[in-house]
């Protein structure tokens, strides 16, 4: 997939669907999020990341410029400055290859967790997707 976008020059909508919360409490509450906001708000993130430079747009991020539950749209010159990657059970590779690659992740919902709070953050974001979701569908 990330060649065909990059040779195509489209973005990418990317989630980690296995593994990524299955066994958290949250699941449930991450598959409304992301159903609502790359159904509904896809506009948004496709708008944010329609640039000539390199973006990741997440609906949650913070201070270390992770998507958080690895939901998030992606334009061809982002994938282009990392290495391939094919889907894993690792979860936790894009919580450090858009680190690594400085590779500018903005957060649509929120871009203010801060994740040196661990595991209290974990707390925080189990009630901000509670919170977030409570009102779809």
């Amino acid at each position: 997939m990330q060649d065909l976008c990059i040779k195509e020059k489209r973005p990418c909508l990317y989630l980690h669907t296995k593994g990524a919360v299955n066994t958290r409490p949250e699941t449930e509450d991450v598959r409304k999020l992301w159903k609502h906001e790359f159904t509904k708000n896809y506009q948004t993130y496709f708008n944010i990341v329609n640039t000539d430079s390199p973006q990741v747009a997440c609906p949650l991020t913070g201070n270390l410029g992770f998507p958080w539950f690895n939901g998030f749209v992606t334009n061809y010159q982002a994938l282009q400055k990392i290495p391939a990657f094919e889907p894993c059970d690792d979860k936790g590779i894009f919580n450090q290859i858009f680190r690594i690659f400085k590779v500018p992740v903005y957060g649509v919902l929120r871009n203010d967790i801060n994740w040196y709070k661990y595991p209290d953050s974990v707390y925080e974001i189990r009630e901000i997707i509670k919170n977030i979701v409570k009102d779809y569908e």
